[in-house]
């Protein structure tokens, strides 16, 4: 009577499977930040939002969270300063996914002239 061989079981080699975790991190590395310039348009203290007009033309109104830097003047400032210096120039860095402003820097119209030039001091 012939005799049976045994066959060996097949192996496999496990595939790996993305997780939801390193898909998250892959989403917010992808976020980008852009930096603009333009002219103070108007604040609003309620939204915590600033509307900048480019110097491209556009129109850009952007989020303002707690904690976001901003100086006026070269001095460290507040939303609440800001409101006081509409047509300052200004340069502002924000996050694209969040329109959230990240860092705000303004010159008012008065200090980038020199007040006291404007009088005739």
């Amino acid at each position: 009577m012939p005799t049976a061989t045994p066959v060996p079981a097949p192996t496999a080699t496990p595939i790996p499977v993305p997780t939801t975790q390193a898909s998250a991190s892959a989403s917010a590395s992808a976020s980008a930040s852009v930096t603009v310039s333009g002219t103070l348009q108007s604040v609003n203290l309620i939204a915590n939002t600033v509307t900048i007009a480019t110097q491209g033309g556009t129109t850009v109104t952007l989020s303002v969270p707690a904690g976001t830097s901003i100086t006026l003047n070269g001095s460290a400032s507040s939303l609440a300063a800001l409101a006081g210096s509409l047509g300052a120039q200004m340069t502002v860095t924000y996050n694209t996914q969040s329109s959230a402003a990240t860092g705000i820097s303004a010159q008012s119209a008065f200090q980038s002239h020199g007040l006291l030039g404007i009088l005739g001091f």
